[in-house]
């Protein structure tokens, strides 16, 4: 998929959803075919959490998390075009940790939200502008969950789909559909997620991928 504007991709419904936690997990696959530029936004919550490759000094070859208002938190800048990452970012409410592939890549601490608690009232990906976003973005297997997944759940799950009934899921994406322009969300919550397909937002899905590995 490619993003052409600041559209791009948004879960339903797109009143706020209400949801609040004390601690949250979230995990993608994600293959980009280039970082060429910077503030290429993977996950947007509008509340507490903004995820992109790049911040404004390049190379753009890494993943930072802005959160609580931060300044960000990012990665080494080692990624390599056209390979598949497993991502996983946990908050267990007072740390926050981002593993990479299955093995920890950084963590630190955090002081929590004045209640405790994070929003998550809506919900975008692939969401810069379109002077920004530029490079061609893969993803599947969006997972994001009301609680703080262990290493060994991450690793034991990360090639493999979970119970979609899992109560502690806030939703779950496959984006294993092979048409269309909306990613069901297949935990129950009605969090289907649509692509813009003209207007604002244009073409956002450029291509569908079948039979695809992520050990390769």
């Amino acid at each position: 998929m490619r993003a052409i504007d600041n559209v791009g991709v948004r879960a339903q419904p797109y009143e706020p959803w209400g949801v609040k936690t004390a601690q949250w997990s979230l995990e993608m696959w994600v293959r980009m075919d280039g970082y060429t530029r910077n503030n290429q936004c993977i996950f947007d919550n509008r509340d507490e959490i903004y995820i992109r490759f790049g911040d404004a000094n390049g190379p753009y070859n890494y993943l930072q998390i802005k959160y609580l208002g931060d300044g960000g938190k990012e990665t080494a800048r080692d990624l390599v075009p056209n390979v598949w990452y497993h991502w996983t970012y946990v908050w267990d409410g007072n740390m926050l940790i981002l593993y990479r592939n299955g093995e920890e890549d950084f963590r630190y601490i955090y002081p929590a939200p004045p209640d405790g608690l994070i929003g998550f009232n809506e919900l975008w990906w692939i969401s810069s502008s379109a002077s920004y976003f530029y490079n061609n973005c893969s993803m599947s297997q969006m997972r994001l969950w009301r609680t703080a997944l262990s290493q060994n759940q991450i690793k034991n799950n990360m090639y493999f789909e979970v119970d979609p009934d899992d109560p502690n899921l806030i939703g779950y994406w496959p984006m294993n559909e092979g048409e269309g322009q909306i990613f069901h969300d297949i935990s129950g919550n009605g969090h289907d997620a649509v692509a813009s397909i003209s207007g604002t937002g244009a073409n956002t899905i450029n291509r569908w991928e079948h039979n695809v590995r992520f050990d390769r």
